[in-house]
């Protein structure tokens, strides 16, 4: 297990202990109570569903048909000069 600082339900970092050392020993009071105990397998950016810490989904990319032919060609307007 491993101390996560957590907010909204995300995972914002991961609390490295300097060994030997207890989480009250290496860090401040008002950062440990933003903490929890996690899995060692919970990540950064992980989030909680239902109780339990999930990887994000990465979003998914719509695929464009668009190409070079359907893309309409925008012609710049030459700077006006007096």
């Amino acid at each position: 297990m491993k101390y996560a600082r957590i907010q909204n339900n995300t995972v914002l970092e991961i609390l490295e202990l300097v060994q030997g050392f207890t989480v009250e020993q290496c860090f401040h009071p008002s950062l440990i109570a933003m903490c929890e105990m996690v899995d060692d397998s919970v990540q950064p950016s992980w989030v909680r569903q239902d109780g339990v810490f999930v990887a994000p989904v990465a979003p998914t990319v719509a695929e464009t048909t668009e190409t070079a032919e359907t893309t309409p060609v925008v012609e710049e307007t030459p700077p006006v000069t007096e």
